[in-house]
């Protein structure tokens, strides 16, 4: 692989807002440098006549020389910029593009309204395991619905409904609308939904939000609720009476209200009752009880073509992509492989009554690929480690599940069980009792894998399981020559009531040397010690 760094910038002309991702490429993996915001609202006084007027050019024009200023510090030659609803409706395009253009050594790119819902989708489709389901975008001028089946997107609609546009089109007082010129909107709204014939297409099996509306929606519902993960908002739910009990407050509360006691930015408070009541008729039109939000949208969709060169979501698991991606930056994917083996055989053993499901797959594939990578501790044994699985974004894991793996991973790398009630009660409170079960299990299993991963030098060893005993024998057991000796027995508990009793086996030859190729290792040296003892 490769180990030289190749950077990318993304720049997205918003009807509200105008943002630049900076992302590395290294090989097979990527990350995000840098993320800049400017407030510009290019689309502000539009709606009544479709002309950008000057201020707003001048905002956006000084927004995109600071992000060329980025771009020039980095020497980033691959950028692709483009701009979205409000350039692409403007009566006065052309003179904007070359108002903003001048002395900008990159074109500016207007997205067709086909283009801008694909992008979305694709940005969804390469961060978020979704086979069937719809995806909406809501903007500042515009919103993208976009039906996927079998993971491909079939039908996609543009809409203009954005909150800009509608907050300025239809409230009189900015932000903060009436009573009749609420009920109009939303009629509004659920005419547009209706015409644009893509929510009767059924209920979605998931449905996908996306776009700094959604984003903010989901903050605020984080913030109410002391969520352990803020501000990471991908994959994160909300339920149907959730967002229209936030609708609710926020739109009766004053704009300063929304800032100081809701959190809301600045550049968004005045347009949110309007930007939230799409997001709620849209649920309602769908007949979708619950809502996933997506971090990653139009810029994620254009950077991933970037990288993968093609439109066409890859054939590899998403969150298996994301764990060998951060494997390899610190080390091999392969490195782990026999550990992963090794735990998986585990779990299968001691639970052979049941197939292993798909998620608990994920989860301990994970787990043994991170346990084994310098990634996952500190050679302090400091107890924030793995801190990228809640810091960092991570596609294909749920926020329980990022907090499962924390957990699980911080928990292998200590000695009791109090370190998680201790250090990370927060946490662990925050997982259904389920999942807290599964951490204490998990962790357990790992640190019963790395002592099988030494007792066999890292070869898959003979596990065989008759309740409540796992005998675990060396790879050599079948050798002839030699003779199966019990190394040593103990108890441990990997699921709250269910006692197991761990039986150790090496086969060793008639001189009294282990058949095993691995003698140094020093918990089973003093094992051997005390059972020869006591033979004596």
């Amino acid at each position: 692989m490769s180990r030289s760094i190749r950077k990318a910038a993304i720049i997205d002309i918003g009807s509200n807002s105008m943002r630049l991702e900076i992302f590395a490429i290294r090989g097979n993996d990527w990350w995000l440098i840098e993320r800049h915001k400017s407030p510009a609202r290019i689309s502000q006084g539009m709606y009544d006549d479709q002309i950008i007027k000057g201020e707003a050019i001048s905002r956006a024009r000084e927004a995109l020389c600071l992000f060329a200023g980025q771009i020039a510090f980095h020497h980033i030659k691959k950028v692709r910029c483009t701009a979205t609803s409000a350039i692409r409706d403007a009566a006065n395009q052309r003179e904007v593009l070359e108002i903003l253009s001048k002395g900008i050594p990159f074109p500016i790119e207007v997205l067709s309204g086909e283009d801008e819902a694909f992008y979305s989708y694709f940005g969804v489709r390469t961060s978020i395991n979704i086979r069937d389901g719809l995806v909406f975008d809501v903007g500042g001028g515009s919103t993208e619905l976009i039906r996927i089946q079998d993971g491909e997107h079939i039908a996609t609609t543009t809409l203009p409904l954005g909150a800009v546009r509608l907050s300025e089109s239809f409230f009189r007082k900015p932000g903060m609308p009436s009573e009749s010129e609420w009920k109009r909107l939303e009629r509004h709204i659920d005419k547009m939904l209706k015409e644009g014939d893509i929510l009767s297409k059924g209920t979605p099996k998931l449905l996908i939000g996306v776009g700094g509306t959604v984003r903010q929606l989901a903050r605020i519902a984080q913030k109410k609720e002391h969520y352990p993960l803020i501000p990471q908002v991908h994959e994160y739910t909300l339920a149907k009476n959730q967002i229209n009990k936030i609708l609710l407050e926020i739109r009766k509360s004053s704009i300063e209200n929304r800032i100081s006691s809701l959190g809301v930015s600045k550049d968004r408070a005045d347009i949110l009752p309007a930007g939230i009541l799409i997001i709620s008729r849209i649920l309602e039109g769908a007949k979708s009880p619950l809502l996933t939000v997506s971090q990653h949208g139009l810029r994620h969709g254009l950077f991933m073509e970037a990288y993968l060169e093609s439109t066409k979501p890859p054939a590899q698991d998403i969150a298996k992509d994301t764990i060998s991606r951060l494997v390899n930056r610190f080390g091999s994917y392969e490195d782990s492989r026999s550990f992963r083996r090794i735990l998986l055989r585990l779990y299968e053993t001691i639970h052979p009554e049941t197939m292993i499901d798909k998620e608990t797959k994920k989860l301990l594939r994970s787990l043994g690929s991170l346990a084994q990578t310098s990634l996952s501790y500190r050679p302090t044994g400091d107890s924030e480690s793995a801190n990228f699985l809640l810091k960092e974004e991570c596609p294909g894991f749920s926020p329980q599940e990022r907090i499962l793996l924390f957990l699980a991973l911080t928990q292998y790398r200590t000695h009791s069980d109090i370190t998680i009630r201790k250090n990370n009660r927060s946490l662990f409170l925050s997982l259904s009792q389920k999942d807290q079960g599964k951490v204490i299990f998990f962790s357990r299993l790992a640190k019963l894998a790395r002592e099988i991963l030494l007792f066999t030098s890292g070869e898959m060893p003979f596990l065989s399981y008759a309740e409540p005993h796992l005998t675990i024998r060396d790879n050599r057991s079948d050798e002839e020559g030699g003779v199966e000796r019990l190394v040593s027995t103990k108890e441990m508990e990997f699921e709250k009531g269910r006692p197991v009793i761990v039986i150790w086996m090496r086969v060793e030859n008639y001189d009294g040397q282990s058949g095993s190729r691995l003698k140094n290792i020093e918990p089973i040296r003093k094992l051997e010690e005390e059972l020869d003892n006591g033979e004596d």
